[in-house]
């Protein structure tokens, strides 16, 4: 025995193509502050239009980046990594 369904799909419209497809720029540094177990970053944003906010990511020195970045809104400008270990480098993407 078997069941049979039967129904009707479209397929989506012509998507218009966008004439900007590079990604923006890359921040400017600002100020690294480290403390005991946090890093306080500020930067400026990149000038492209399209930013809509930057990606953070950080893991210890030598390690493999595995969480997924963290997003900071276009504008903010700064961040504060914490809950790291004491006496450690990091490096941060």
């Amino acid at each position: 025995n078997y069941s049979a369904a039967r129904t009707t799909v479209g397929t989506a419209d012509v998507q218009p193509v966008s004439g900007d497809i590079a990604p923006p720029g890359p921040v400017t540094v600002g100020t690294i502050a480290p403390g005991v177990d946090t890093v306080s970053l500020t930067w400026q944003d990149p000038a492209d239009g399209d930013l809509s906010g930057i990606g953070l990511q950080w893991a210890a020195e030598g390690q493999e980046m595995t969480a997924d970045p963290i997003r900071v809104s276009k504008g903010v400008g700064k961040y504060a990594i914490a809950g790291l270990s004491p006496s450690k480098s990091y490096e941060v993407r």
